[in-house]
């Protein structure tokens, strides 16, 4: 299909038309004159290409392009020495957590540590969150409030959230029998008080936020042993359940309806993405709820009920929304970018009069 006919020269029914595709280097459309909806307010768009991250943020910082929709968190501070380009800050659906899984591996067997709920939620109220975000991505994160981001419809960040309280913790895990050994490790019957974090070797992010969380819980009496591996080893683990903890990351669907995929009791099913299977009937009941809902309102009241069953229980820890930032030229007027589709306004979007450059008004081929 890639080298077929109509994939290297496209006809479509949109507001540009195709131009050229050089592949790998560049790719133009010009605006359709007598689009229905009328015409676009660009004359073209063109994308290039460039095998590097590093490379396409040059080419913003440089002048050489207009637009770059990720500008990756460690190139966001060398903006400001660019008075030519400003940053856009733009919603995203991607969030991260720590999975806890709730049985020993891929058997039927509890976890013996976190089929606890207590244990899982002193191990949340011993991690400062806020503090492990601003580590990362200084303010551009956002500290995940549940399983669901802020582009979501249903998103409720006034949720109660597990505190960060240490000391509340410590004395939990003193409850439950977790006492401070002569290494600084808490043990019960013998047993330590230790897991491995499985984490994606090839994520930046993730392995330097797994060093942090590491040290945390090591404050806490946790031993905490990290487990990288490459990618393709790092998603067949976590889909055989084959793992004490698992640094994951999901894409959330913009219809919060997408929960029922990744946190149900039927996502727990093999091959489902509820690898830690958390089963809660509760939880589930008030998804359903939600979906099937009649108005806006009642939706909203169902996903918060159940969104607040799952903070409680504990089952991951939630962690952050990756920042996504896009940048453009001064002179290139964008409008609000959706999250869910940035380019989708690109027919509206404009050069600030008197500051067009050869390149904007030159005719497409």
């Amino acid at each position: 299909m890639r080298t077929s006919a109509f994939a290297l020269a496209p006809v479509g029914s949109g507001p540009f038309r195709f131009v050229k595709w050089e592949p790998r280097q560049r790719l133009e459309i010009a605006a359709v004159e007598s689009f229905y909806r009328g015409r676009p307010v660009l004359d073209r768009v063109i994308w290039s290409y460039a095998p590097e991250m590093s490379t396409l943020v040059q080419k913003l910082f440089a002048g050489e392009a207009d637009f770059f929709d990720m500008v990756p968190p460690p190139s966001v501070p060398e903006a400001a020495s660019h008075p030519d380009v400003r940053l856009l800050p733009r919603g995203n659906f991607d969030y991260s957590f720590l999975q806890l899984n709730l049985f020993d591996g891929p058997s039927e067997r509890p976890h013996p540590l976190f089929a606890d709920r207590a244990l899982r939620r002193a191990l949340a109220m011993g991690l400062d969150r806020r503090a492990l975000v601003r580590s990362l991505f200084d303010t551009l994160g956002h500290v995940l409030a549940g399983p669901f981001v802020r582009a979501q419809w249903s998103a409720d960040t006034s949720l109660a959230q597990l505190p960060f309280d240490r000391a509340a913790a410590a004395r939990t895990l003193d409850s439950l029998g977790w006492r401070v050994g002569p290494d600084g490790v808490r043990t019960r019957g013998g047993r330590p008080l230790a897991f491995r974090l499985l984490y994606p070797a090839s994520s930046t992010n993730r392995k330097n936020m797994s060093v942090l969380i590491q040290e945390q819980l090591r404050g806490l009496g946790v031993r905490v042993e990290l487990d990288g591996a490459d990618n393709n080893a790092f998603v067949a683990r976590g889909r055989a359940r084959q793992y004490d903890a698992y640094f994951g990351g999901l894409i959330a669907t913009p219809s919060p309806s997408g929960i029922r995929q990744t946190w149900t009791s039927d996502a727990a099913k093999p091959g489902g993405f509820n690898t830690g299977r958390y089963l809660n009937t509760a939880f589930d009941a008030q998804v359903d709820s939600a979906l099937n809902a009649r108005d806006v309102a009642s939706a909203k009241a169902y996903y918060r009920a159940a969104y607040r069953i799952i903070n409680e229980d504990a089952p991951a820890i939630w962690l952050y929304e990756p920042p996504q930032v896009a940048g453009a030229h001064r002179r290139l007027r964008t409008g609000p970018l959706r999250a869910d589709a940035w380019w989708l306004d690109i027919p509206a979007w404009s050069i600030v009069p008197g500051t067009r450059l050869s390149r904007d008004s030159a005719a497409a081929p």
